[in-house]
């Protein structure tokens, strides 16, 4: 299971230990590959939300919009991965929120 591998290697450095500790203590192979991208994707979405108040608090108007542009564009590929998931697209994705969030720490 080469796929269990890859996707407990980004786990482990993504994921908080606690969700990892009990994530990694399950035996059956399979579910515990698909609870660790559903708890990756999860932790996405939550840094995107974060990230979307950081944005709603930014009080000039044509910056707030810019960023809640940018912002837009991840969702769907949020929900892409979560139909396909590839170590490639979350990293890419992770990338892009962690550079938005500098972006709008910034400001």
């Amino acid at each position: 299971m080469k796929e269990l591998k890859m996707v407990e290697k980004i786990s482990k450095s993504f994921l908080p230990k606690d969700k990892y500790k009990k994530i990694h203590k399950i035996k059956n192979k399979r579910e515990r590959l698909e609870i660790i991208k559903n708890s990756l994707i999860s932790e996405l979405r939550l840094k995107h939300i974060e990230l979307d108040i950081k944005i709603k608090n930014i009080k000039d108007k044509k910056k707030r919009n810019f960023f809640d542009l940018k912002s837009g564009l991840i969702s769907p590929k949020i929900r892409l991965l979560s139909l396909d998931f590839n170590e490639k697209d979350f990293k890419k994705i992770n990338s892009l929120i962690l550079i938005l969030e500098k972006e709008v720490n910034d400001v």
